[in-house]
């Protein structure tokens, strides 16, 4: 059997000292993958990887390959030879394979002239550089030495240390015009940091997005640039191309200073805890990560230049330069196809949108700027983060809008991006939200029980039981259980590794649907005719489905081994419905998480045993790919009053922009029609087994499902009772078993802009077209759980929105709702926000701030020193200042000075 071939070959490949820089060797927890180390003499650093094999059940004959890094911080010439790797031939055996990866990766780090390589013996003539080429020196401010392939030394010309010192300045002139904050840390010569930040108060993004992704108004958005071997221009760095040592590193982080400290800035560059020399140790601002930061720097680091260069050579814009490099990686366009027109599209901007974000500075003819394009690109792609893949950095469906970012369409992308955990965590969602996973859930198992999922998790980690991909063809075991003990008993039994797990029923069930149906890990296969396993995860409601014997009992059983890509959607639907009846309830995942929290693990839910891997990475999938910002509220001052009995939840939905495309909707049209009441309310009611859909893709009116008698668009009411009519339409609800809130029913409250007489309808029910003009606000769900404190407001908000007389929504027992001033605040005067709106943390909370970079900050010291007299011009011999010595953005109100007059300091001592 395949299966067993590949086990019993990467038993032979684990044997160790069979590969010289391989060890460790052994198979990972999940199907098919393997796990091992590289190492090598002379370099102290090892590197672990992964390898998934996509289809074992091809193996050895047609299969294919599937390798990533599992170590931080590798070099770049590894990763690229990872890369390559993704390439290998199909039909590799283990051992071949394992070859390969060991010699791509000694010619990636030794080179192929190296000493360590047993084809060349004469080391004499070459000069090998491991430390350096593997760039994990402690960051001591020297330039680092590149190799070439060979790994013999590359040269680079030499710093010109006063032509370098007329070009930083120029160059930060230049961002400091822009309107950016500077910063520089370190020696012209040596490997200095240069730091360029933006309040995000100034990037226009809407509060519902920022609360969404996580950021405040008042924090500074910073770039850091870091330059290995010295300083060096634009033009410099797109002439010399040095593939396994980049002249210059990008990291980005959030600030809550316009500038991290010397300390945070040095440990951003380096993999290891780093010896921070003498008064730089003090304490100073952090550089923080947030929630697409390891997306944009491996994006900013591969990618940024080969745009740079595109669009030099061939006067592409952003989205042009991006296109080529996605269609030209592995072969030279023709002349008539550098010339389509596709590539020369600019980039769209909303009419709102902040200039400093439409400034293209690659598009000027003055002396051009590195730190500035970097900045503006960098920039340009977290505020239209919702358009590009996460994993691929590609265009994702423009017609889906999404308020948080996601992966493309391609399954390799989902894949990655759920195993190298580029989403938000579940751990952190089911402690801070455990009611919004809940939901979640309750949806997507409504969903699938329709069998109406549409979208499905995909890749290696996700293993199902063998009869849902052979339901006639499948191979049924035998034995006794133990249920004492838990040891298994079976004289036909497979051949079960430890980590494998297997589905059980009682003797003469049927296999699918008997119950109890029992999933459980294979603990330990050192015995030839028994194995032992793990306590039993019990399909559906904890204690419903008890096998109650005694003793031991006759069972059957069958392993997980099918392949879950490969079933059609209807069976993809039901194995859903199975993996989701077997996890647990939110609350035991919080009580297993809170037990655990001085754990070292960063993905805690994976070493619990009540949750099978396969279930664990459908539940990372439900949470990772919801792009609507859903916050329970329990505030008494942001709930409906009237809704007793609901759980009420804020709700935020479509592109980061969407909410300033309702607001300008609603300033043009209040004005001629009806500016007291500018906006109303209306309810939107749908099946339970829809709402999985609706918080991906939005409200929107592509598909029929109710008719349209009065027209097409969204369709909604004034009236609770008429819109929860059709959240029970058509068919029996399916409630997740394990559900705390057992949700029965959800409704959407939505802000309209107030022109029904624009509507395609406004006879009884309100049937709009115009998306931009809707915005969902509430969620309201009811439910079964009487115990849990849910329900409406006990009292009235204190500040209300009067609602338009004529056109007000109205609740369960058709009285009109009581709504808080915070559901409509984005496009009421600042003033009357900032009056009525004061509970932070909440969804469309206003917090009033200034888009002043220089207001409630203090300049350093060490940047006074820089703007002082006593420095000198770029023309003469810098004055020695202090290490962490910087430029400081100068007050944005004042002209820059166009003979950039002032300079940056050096330090005499380097770090």
């Amino acid at each position: 059997m395949p299966r067993k071939e590949f086990q019993g070959d990467l038993v032979q490949a684990s044997v160790a000292g069979r590969f010289p820089h391989l060890k460790d060797i052994r198979a990972g927890e999940e199907h098919g993958s393997v796990l091992f180390t590289y190492t090598a003499p002379f370099i102290p650093q090892t590197i672990d990887f992964q390898t998934s094999v996509l289809d074992t059940h091809d193996y050895p004959d047609d299969h294919t390959y599937f390798t990533f890094a599992a170590s931080d911080n590798i070099p770049e010439n590894v990763s690229r030879a990872v890369d390559r790797l993704q390439s290998v031939p199909v039909g590799l055996t283990i051992d071949q394979f394992l070859e390969y990866v060991s010699g791509s990766i000694d010619e990636a780090l030794l080179g192929e002239g190296s000493p360590l390589d047993p084809l060349h013996d004469d080391s004499s003539e070459s000069e090998v550089s491991f430390g350096d080429d593997l760039g994990w020196d402690d960051f001591d401010g020297r330039p680092m030495r590149p190799t070439n392939k060979a790994g013999v030394m590359k040269q680079i010309p030499q710093i010109d240390k006063a032509e370098a010192l007329k070009q930083i300045h120029r160059d930060i002139g230049a961002v400091k015009k822009a309107g950016y904050r500077v910063g520089f840390y370190g020696e012209l010569s040596g490997s200095p940091i240069i730091s360029i930040s933006c309040r995000i108060a100034k990037l226009g993004i809407s509060k519902v997005a920022m609360q969404a992704w996580n950021v405040r108004p008042s924090q500074y958005f910073v770039l850091l640039l870091q330059y290995p071997s010295g300083y060096r221009s634009l033009d410099q760095l797109v002439e010399i191309s040095i593939p396994q040592t980049p002249l210059v590193q990008v990291h980005v982080g959030l600030c809550d200073f316009y500038k991290p400290s010397l300390a945070s800035a040095m440990q951003t560059f380096d993999s290891a805890d780093v010896e921070i020399p003498g008064d730089t140790k003090k304490e100073g601002p952090d550089l923080h990560s947030f929630f697409i930061g390891d997306s944009l720097n491996a994006l900013l680091n591969t990618h940024l230049m080969a745009f740079v260069r595109h669009r030099l050579q061939h006067g592409f814009t952003w989205i042009g330069a991006e296109l080529y490099s996605k269609n030209c990686q592995d072969r030279i366009p023709g002349s008539n196809e550098i010339a389509h027109e596709t590539y020369f599209v600019p980039d769209t901007w909303d009419d709102t949108t902040p200039p400093i974000l439409q400034a293209d500075h690659l598009s000027e003819e003055a002396p051009l700027s590195l730190p500035l394009v970097a900045m503006q690109f960098t920039l340009r792609r977290f505020v239209k983060c919702t358009e590009f893949c996460l994993n691929c950095y590609c265009r994702v469906d423009p017609y889906i809008e999404s308020l948080m970012p996601y992966v493309c369409s391609n399954s390799l992308c989902l894949y990655q991006y759920m195993s190298f955990g580029m989403g938000p965590s579940l751990e952190w969602e089911i402690i801070s939200q455990p009611y919004v996973v809940d939901m979640l859930v309750s949806f997507t198992y409504a969903r699938a029980t329709a069998g109406y999922l549409e979208d499905f998790p995909t890749g290696p980690g996700m293993d199902i039981p063998a009869y849902y991909t052979n339901p006639d063809d499948h191979i049924i075991y035998h034995g006794v259980l133990n249920q004492d003990t838990m040891e298994l008993n079976s004289h036909d039994k497979p051949y079960l590794r430890a980590g494998e797990w297997i589905v059980i029923v009682p003797s003469g069930a049927n296999i699918r649907h008997g119950r109890p149906q029992w999933h459980c890990r294979v603990q330990d296969d050192s015995f030839r005719s028994s194995v032992h396993l793990s306590r039993p995860i019990v399909r559906g409601r904890p204690g419903e489905h008890d096998m109650n014997m005694v003793g031991c009992d006759a069972v059957q059983f069958v392993q997980y081994k099918g392949c879950f890509d490969d079933l059609s959607n209807g069976a993809k639907c039901d194995a859903i419905a199975m993996l989701l009846d077997t996890l647990p309830d939110v609350n035991s995942m919080r009580s297993f998480i809170t037990r655990h929290t001085n754990s070292s693990c960063k993905r805690m839910l994976a070493s619990y045993d009540g949750i099978s891997p396969t279930a664990l990475y459908a539940l990372r999938w439900i949470v990772a790919s919801n792009r609507s910002c859903i916050r329970h509220e329990e505030d008494p001052d942001h709930k409906i009053h009237g809704l007793a009995g609901y759980a009420q939840f804020r709700l935020a939905q479509g592109a980061p922009d969407k909410e300033q495309r309702f607001v300008s909707a609603v300033r043009s049209l209040s004005s001629s029609h009806n500016p007291e009441y500018p906006t109303l309310f209306a309810w939107h009611g749908s099946p339970l087994y829809n709402w999985h859909s609706i918080l991906r893709e939005g409200l929107h009116f592509k598909t029929i499902v109710n008719g349209r008698s009065s027209g097409n668009g969204v369709y909604m009411s004034s009236k609770f009772q008429h819109s929860l009519g059709y959240t029970r339409f058509h068919r029996e609800i399916q409630i997740w078993p394990n559900s705390i809130l057992n949700i029965n029913t959800a409704l959407s409250l939505n802000e309209v802009v107030n022109a029904p007489e624009q509507f395609v309808s406004n006879n009884r029910y309100y049937v709009v077209d115009k998306l931009d003009w809707i915005q969902p606000r509430y969620l309201i769900v009811g439910h079964h759980n009487g115990s849990q404190a849910f329900g409406g407001a006990r009292s009235k908000p204190s500040v209300s929105y009067t609602q338009d007389p004529n056109y007000c929504a109205f609740g369960p027992h058709d009285d009109v709702l009581v709504l808080p001033i915070s559901a409509v605040s984005s496009h009421l005067s600042r003033q009357r926000v900032e009056a009525t709106s004061t509970h932070e943390g909440q969804l469309v909370h206003n917090e009033v701030t200034s888009d002043n970079d220089l207001d409630s900050i203090a300049t350093l010291d060490d940047d006074n020193l820089l703007e002082t007299d006593g420095i000198a011009s770029a023309d003469t011999p810098p004055t020695p200042v202090n290490a962490h010595q910087s430029i400081d953005g100068s007050d944005l109100s004042r002209p820059a000075d166009p003979d950039l007059s002032k300079t940056c300091g050096e330090s005499s001592s380097g770090y």
